[in-house]
């Protein structure tokens, strides 16, 4: 029954006769039960097993992997199969041991899919690991997605690999990464099927397998879900995984039915911005002054392309009842972390200045200013600010309203009223300047506040001064009133920002 069972189950799945699967196969007895359900399933599938060997173990990850290579050899199934050094690969990376193996074996098995076009990635979780994944996800915190446990089909998305990428001895000099035009999946077969069940089977069949002596020892988190809570929460309910699966089911039903709410409401409160040309166009270019817009970009083959990726209106987003819930949808999927999201929550019901967070990649910056709730790649300098000087003859000198047009503002000044040679650099504290229109002087930082200058970029700013050390310019955004262009003028200095 349970091969007659699986056989229909992985047809649900979208697997078809003849289909090729990469079955990921570490030894033990739910992968050894998978790829055997696999191989007589009566589907005729092209069937190739994956082996990664640790290094964690010793002797015992050897004989795992002696176990995989005689199976596959008894039964005519090709196999790949590498080694990690994991525990260095986590030492060099800052992670667990736990999270490092993941890393390898899926990036491992990505390769391996891209390199030889698998129809599917077979991975042996079972009913049992789904609850577990259920109960992890809550004790560390989690959002809607989290609840849904682990997915029975997933759709797996490759950029395109170059020649020679693939790690783990996997593709030999000049061997080049076959295209798959076909989709690709990573699908878990035996996630239906709890524990007991696949160890039936393998007692029925006479599946050899072999049994991690880690997973006996409580050290990593899931194990202390598996082997401590579990036999507790089953004295409260002998069918505790059968109830937590059952739950998982409703969670996953009620999540695509919320999914679709989720994006409508998202894009009616978020603007994105995938290019620069897209933010200058936008309703929120008013709101930068130019030399904001030009360090909101970063200059690629393709063109310029905006450092804000999204902008929330905090206006709009403080109508929802349940606004919380909204900033949590649009910022977990940037890599904000629930208690980061908790975080930036609190910011938005304070009145105070600009508050700024870093994403759990370190590459996206939320930043709450002025109203409005920004994501941004996290650059601190795009590029390097270049100035450019020109001393032109006033005849070349054009309007104030033509500077006003240009996103970075070319600026003009009495060339006879600059004390020769210039120095630009950065702000520094206490750096003070008198603009046109000025009487006295004020803090250069007083200044960018007042121009609404974004938090974000305020270090990215450059001062010009003279050989006096006196700021005579902010280059993109001001000169000096003791410098500015009179009747008088003969001779115009022309700033440019590069």
């Amino acid at each position: 029954m349970f091969r007659y069972g699986f056989k229909k189950h992985i047809s649900d799945l979208g697997v078809n006769y003849g289909d090729k699967v990469l079955a990921a196969v570490s030894g033990g007895v739910d992968s050894m039960c998978m790829v055997d359900a696999l191989l007589h399933c009566q589907l005729d599938l092209e069937i190739a097993v994956a082996h990664v060997n640790f290094n964690l173990r010793g002797e015992e990850s050897d004989a795992d992997t002696a176990m995989v290579v005689k199976w596959c050899s008894d039964n005519g199934i090709y196999l790949h199969t590498t080694s990690f050094e994991t525990k260095e690969y986590a030492a060099q990376n800052g992670i667990s041991v736990e999270m490092a193996a993941r890393e390898l074996r899926y990036r491992w098995f990505y390769e391996l899919m891209q390199l030889h076009g698998y129809n599917f990635l077979a991975i042996a979780h079972n009913a049992n690991d789904n609850a577990e994944t259920l109960l992890l996800n809550l004790t560390r915190g989690c959002g809607f997605e989290g609840i849904t446990g682990i997915r029975e089909k997933v759709a797996l998305e490759f950029a395109s690999a170059q020649e020679g990428e693939v790690s783990g001895g996997t593709a030999s000099a000049g061997e080049s990464v076959a295209a798959s035009c076909a989709p690709q999946f990573i699908i878990r077969p035996l996630l239906c099927y709890s524990r007991q069940q696949i160890e039936k089977y393998a007692l029925k069949f006479k599946v050899p397998y072999r049994t991690d002596s880690t997973n006996l020892m409580s050290d990593f988190s899931r194990n202390r879900i598996r082997n401590d809570v579990f036999p507790q929460l089953a004295k409260i309910n002998p069918s505790v995984t059968a109830t937590f699966n059952r739950n998982i089911r409703h969670f996953q039903q009620a999540g695509n039915i919320l999914q679709q709410h989720i994006e409508e409401k998202c894009n009616e409160l978020c603007h994105t911005f995938e290019q620069f040309h897209e933010l200058v166009e936008s309703k929120f270019s008013h709101s930068f002054c130019g030399l904001n817009l030009r360090l909101n970009c970063i200059d690629t083959e393709e063109g310029k392309f905006s450092m804000i990726t999204c902008i929330v209106e905090l206006s709009r987003l403080m109508e929802e009842t349940e606004w919380e819930f909204w900033v949590y949808q649009i910022a977990y999927p940037f890599g904000f972390s629930p208690a980061i999201i908790e975080n930036i929550c609190n910011a938005l019901k304070e009145e105070d200045g600009p508050k700024k967070f870093l994403s759990g990649s370190g590459e996206i910056i939320a930043v709450k200013e002025r109203g409005l709730l920004k994501f941004c790649l996290n650059v601190a300098q795009v590029q390097p600010l270049q100035i450019d000087t020109t001393v032109i003859p006033r005849e070349g000198w054009r309007t104030r309203k033509d500077i006003s047009e240009e996103l970075c503002p070319t600026l003009y000044m009495d060339a006879d009223k600059v004390q020769m040679p210039l120095e630009c650099r950065p702000v520094e504290a206490g750096d003070r300047f008198s603009p046109i229109g000025l009487r006295g002087s004020k803090k250069v930082t007083d200044y960018l506040s007042d121009i609404k200058f974004e938090h974000l970029h305020k270090g990215n700013v450059m001062v010009l001064c003279d050989a006096s050390g006196k700021i005579i310019a902010l280059p993109g955004l001001q000169i000096a009133g003791s410098v500015k262009v009179t009747t008088s003028t003969t001779q115009i200095l022309q700033i440019r920002v590069l």
